[in-house]
């Protein structure tokens, strides 16, 4: 093998690599904009004027994490998606059902979140600052969530 092939490949798996991480920052971007699509479906069907203040303020800090996304993946040169995909219909009978729902899908992609920074910290350590605002501003968002499902349902979780 030649010295400019070797160059090549090396070059070749690092772009290829730099793809992988774009690729997961894109999926996560989406999942935030997702979760404040649904968050805000949420709010609209909300019983009380509280509850669907809370539930607007979780979507707007969904909103702002997506924009770290977007300005990481603007940083790193890489294509930012276009936005977020179709938001599922809420299949929750009344507003308890519905807050579930939503920390269901707060909690996986809190999963996805630290997957991802486990698979990409020990090679993209500049990306250690985002990953902590965002891992820390989910693990609240899900901790507010909870209170309010126990809030409309006191026996939840016992």
């Amino acid at each position: 093998m030649s010295l400019m092939t070797s160059f090549r490949n090396l070059f070749a798996s690092e772009e290829q690599a730099k793809q992988t991480v774009d690729a997961r920052l894109q999926d996560l971007n989406r999942r935030f904009l997702e979760n404040a699509g649904r968050l805000d479906l949420t709010a609209s069907q909300a019983p009380t004027e509280s509850a669907e203040t809370d539930l607007r303020k979780l979507a707007a800090e969904h909103r702002r994490s997506a924009d770290l996304l977007r300005d990481a993946l603007i940083g790193r040169r890489a294509s930012v998606p276009a936005g977020a995909g179709a938001v599922p219909a809420l299949s929750g009978i009344n507003h308890w059902a519905r807050t579930t729902e939503d920390l269901v899908a707060l909690q996986q992609a809190h999963g996805e979140m630290l997957d991802a920074a486990a698979d990409i910290l020990e090679s993209h350590p500049e990306l250690t600052d985002l990953f902590e605002v965002l891992m820390r501003q989910t693990s609240e968002n899900i901790t507010h969530l909870r209170g309010m499902i126990a809030r409309a349902d006191p026996q939840a979780f016992n």
